[in-house]
């Protein structure tokens, strides 16, 4: 048997649990994300870097959904411990495969972006080379993950970030919507959007019934229907996207393919919205808005978009120019979920127009109660009352009494009727 020197512990050394450097207060600072070793299967390994968010390198933010608290996994950040939700461990997990797999095949990146060296300075990535760093795992350098890449136990840093959301994912170079792992339902659907092909697309070769055989599809109900299409938070995760990448497992799609899978849906079967549920509605929801964003001062739309609108707009070419309010957001989205209340909020002043949301001089602060949120949400809204601010496509007549009473039930300060015939 071995023997053990006098004095000598035989106590295995605890791993350290990370702690996070704070960031400065009242800056534009965020925290980016970026692996250790890629070959390292038994454990991932990420480091955190501090960078001021208008001076990032190009960077990918995620957009998923948290999960279940339990289980829990391990990884380590900067050689320390840190527990995460089991969702985030799996997306992390693929990340690495997908780098580890790309690894071997560098291609010339500065054939697509002139001679600056990725991760080293910052880039505005062009339509060209956005889809070329999108379908190029090696060149995955920095993400956004806000389970990792904010204090979540620092209330004022959290407030802080959280009102930095909307920035962070309009500079991001692309959108990395990770629906979970594939299952039955997720490889099949994922099979049948990847396979479509645009109308008119030279390469179609559409088989007849194809879309009385999607509608039929169980895996493509279930795929629309998981639980990241109702979270709040991914609406204008998606709608302040430059661009996005669709995940579920292994498996990768473009979102424009998703969006003409879903557009081709619709025109074979005009009214039947419920084919995608949610999925759809967030597709639509995204058109609307990248419409609005490039519509010309006059009016006038062609191209892609124009077509796009006229789709699910049965026919019409009509964009609604009236500025994004707080209260029309909420009755919008008032049936998507969120794990806390104050994002019934929180989750949309990234959306609202800026001609409303300044006048509002409403601040992220989770260390409100929820009626203190609802009070000065209202009080901010009374305040300063316009027709404009009111502006709601399903109200004809809306007042502040009304919203009060959304707001309640959003809040869950209310108990959620189903008559709206206040």
């Amino acid at each position: 048997m071995a023997q053990v020197s006098p004095g000598v512990s035989t106590r295995v050394p605890e791993r350290c649990a990370y702690t996070y450097t704070p960031l400065t207060p009242g800056t534009q600072s965020i925290r980016l994300l970026s692996f250790v070793n890629i070959d390292d299967i038994d454990q991932i390994a990420v480091k955190l870097a501090i960078f001021d968010l208008k001076q990032t390198p190009p960077f990918i933010a995620l957009s998923y959904t948290w999960g279940p608290t339990e289980p829990k996994t391990s990884i380590m950040i900067d050689g320390c411990e840190h527990q995460v939700r089991q969702n985030l461990h799996t997306m992390l997990r693929q990340l690495q495969r997908w780098k580890q797999k790309a690894a071997n095949r560098k291609r010339d990146w500065t054939a697509y972006v002139g001679d600056s060296v990725i991760g080293t300075s910052m880039m505005r990535l062009d339509y060209e080379s956005t889809r070329y760093y999108m379908n190029s795992p090696e060149y995955w350098l920095y993400f956004w993950i806000d389970a990792l890449c904010i204090d979540d136990g620092n209330i004022a840093e959290r407030s802080e970030q959280v009102g930095l959301m909307n920035n962070i994912f309009t500079d991001a170079a692309f959108v990395l919507v990770w629906l979970g792992e594939k299952g039955e339902d997720g490889k099949s659907a994922m099979k049948i959007i990847s396979a479509h092909r645009r109308s008119g697309d030279p390469e179609s070769t559409r088989e007849p019934g194809w879309a009385t055989a999607s509608l039929e599809n169980k895996a493509i109900r279930a795929f629309c229907r998981r639980p990241y299409w109702k979270r709040l938070w991914i609406v204008q995760e998606v709608i302040l996207a430059r661009d996005i990448l669709v995940c579920c497992g292994s498996m990768r799609v473009e979102w424009d393919k998703f969006e003409d899978w879903y557009l081709a849906m619709k025109k074979e079967f005009p009214g039947i919205c419920h084919i995608t549920s949610a999925a759809g509605e967030l597709v639509e929801q995204r058109i609307y808005w990248t419409t609005r964003r490039l519509i010309s001062p006059t009016g006038v739309l062609g191209g892609r978009k124009a077509a796009q609108l006229r789709r699910i707009n049965n026919g019409q070419l009509y964009v609604d120019l009236s500025a994004p309010s707080l209260i029309m957001l909420v009755d919008s989205f008032l049936f998507y979920e969120c794990s806390v209340v104050h994002d019934k909020v929180f989750a949309l002043l990234g959306l609202v127009d800026d001609r409303h949301l300044a006048p509002l001089d409403i601040n992220v602060d989770y260390s409100l109660s929820p009626w203190q949120l609802y009070e000065e949400v209202v009080g901010a809204v009374k305040k300063h009352i316009n027709v404009r601010l009111l502006a709601s496509r399903r109200w004809d007549t809306p007042d502040v009494v009304r919203f009060s009473r959304l707001l309640r039930i959003a809040l869950g300060l209310e108990e959620q009727r189903l008559d709206f015939g206040w």
